[in-house]
């Protein structure tokens, strides 16, 4: 079972309702309904630092999605204090639906606009009955784009192999500029436990390791 205890999630919001659309194969749709009032703890969404969107009741899992890797097969469309998420993978369109409540003296409706500008850097978002996005109707500016170089005359089998024999010191300086000691220390130490959590429930990554692995030693063979 997850430690949520340790993950420091960037925003949380408490749901009055959770509901998810149910397969009925060619029927009217039909939808499973949770609400905080049925518990004595409520459901919650949550955005983590490294960009997943999770919505919980105490250990029971709802929805775990990765929002940046996922991005172009989300959407969404609000009303008021409900937001619903349109959620493409494949051939399947999965929906769910949120429902904010009122907390910290904020009213339910606002607690939702801060979930969706949170979102909103990720999904295209609407509301609903209008063909306008929310980025468009809020925001006119885009953030720029980091260009980021390097100095590093390695190629990638060298990087590879140089980190396979955990010498790290042998790689250019740009490779050097935290140690070991200095990345695993206090918030940063957090975010990494988070990051690993967020992996091992993530259904999509056990698939994805077996992947890195193969590209790994393809690089290690010098056939990338």
């Amino acid at each position: 079972m997850a430690n949520f205890e340790i993950l420091n999630f960037t925003h949380t919001w408490i749901l009055s309702k959770y509901s998810k659309q149910l397969k009925t194969d060619g029927k009217s749709p039909e939808w499973n309904t949770l609400e905080s009032t049925n518990f004595g703890t409520p459901i919650t969404l949550s955005i983590t630092p490294t960009n997943f969107l999770l919505i919980k009741h105490e250990n029971d899992i709802h929805e775990f999605i990765n929002l940046w890797s996922n991005r172009s097969g989300l959407k969404g469309i609000y009303k008021g204090n409900s937001l619903l998420i349109m959620f493409k993978t494949k051939d399947v369109l999965r929906k769910f639906r949120v429902q904010f409540l009122d907390s910290n003296m904020k009213k339910s409706e606002f607690n939702c606009m801060e979930c969706i500008k949170e979102l909103n850097k990720f999904i295209e978002i609407f509301e609903y009955g209008s063909e306008i996005s929310f980025e468009a109707k809020y925001y006119s500016n885009q953030m720029p784009e980091k260009n980021i170089t390097t100095d590093s005359s390695l190629d990638l089998n060298q990087i590879a192999k140089t980190l396979m024999t955990k010498n790290e010191h042998k790689l250019p300086l740009i490779y050097q500029q935290e140690s070991e000691n200095e990345l695993l220390n206090g918030e940063e130490d957090k975010v990494l436990q988070e990051f690993i959590i967020c992996c091992l429930l993530d259904p999509k990554f056990p698939n994805f390791v077996k992947k890195v692995d193969n590209l790994f030693n393809t690089v290690l063979k010098d056939e990338f």
